[in-house]
């Protein structure tokens, strides 16, 4: 930095520190020079990169690429699907499938947890839904309170717009 630049920023900051909310916002300082400063920043971030190689070198290392963010994903997803298949193991007695007499799905996919009193709606603002409630069930043994169980995705909505009774089958989902 040379003289004038010296003497810009230290004006530029008495100005800036007059405002009350300024002082406030944590790193908005940082924040207002660099917006204040575009060039001179990418300038200083050029000279550090020419500077220390080793070092950027290390962090875009140590910092995932989009191809890594695909990979991260992909072992996302496969945790959410062991994890479902883990609930559905747990609350199907070993043999994941529509529990609706009639129905024979046993694709993971399309199944879903049903709660057999249908207060899944206040179950699920004691705690989250979806993933959220697989973690939950996991971490505290799969309770048997309220009582779940597993219908296809078709089922559970047919319980839920026929009062109980399958759209489909003409049949209760209560076990």
């Amino acid at each position: 930095m040379d003289n004038n630049d010296l003497k810009y920023s230290t004006q530029w900051m008495r100005e800036w520190r007059k405002d009350p909310i300024n002082r406030l916002i944590d790193n908005g300082r940082c924040k207002k020079w660099r917006d204040h400063n575009k060039e001179k920043k990418l300038e200083l971030n050029r000279q550090y990169r020419a500077a220390n190689p080793d070092k950027v070198a290390k962090w875009r290392e140590n910092h995932r690429s989009k191809q890594d963010k695909g990979k991260a994903r992909e072992r996302a997803n496969k945790y959410w699907r062991k994890l479902k298949f883990e609930v559905m193991m747990a609350y199907s007695n070993g043999d994941p499938r529509c529990m609706c007499s009639g129905c024979n799905v046993n694709e993971l996919a399309f199944l879903t947890l049903d709660h057999i009193n249908n207060d899944g709606g206040n179950h699920r603002k004691i705690i989250a839904g979806g993933t959220s409630l697989y973690l939950y069930l996991r971490k505290n043994n799969f309770p048997q309170d309220p009582p779940l169980q597993i219908l296809c995705w078709n089922c559970n909505e047919g319980k839920r717009f026929g009062n109980g009774i399958c759209v489909l089958f003409g049949k209760s989902h209560v076990k």
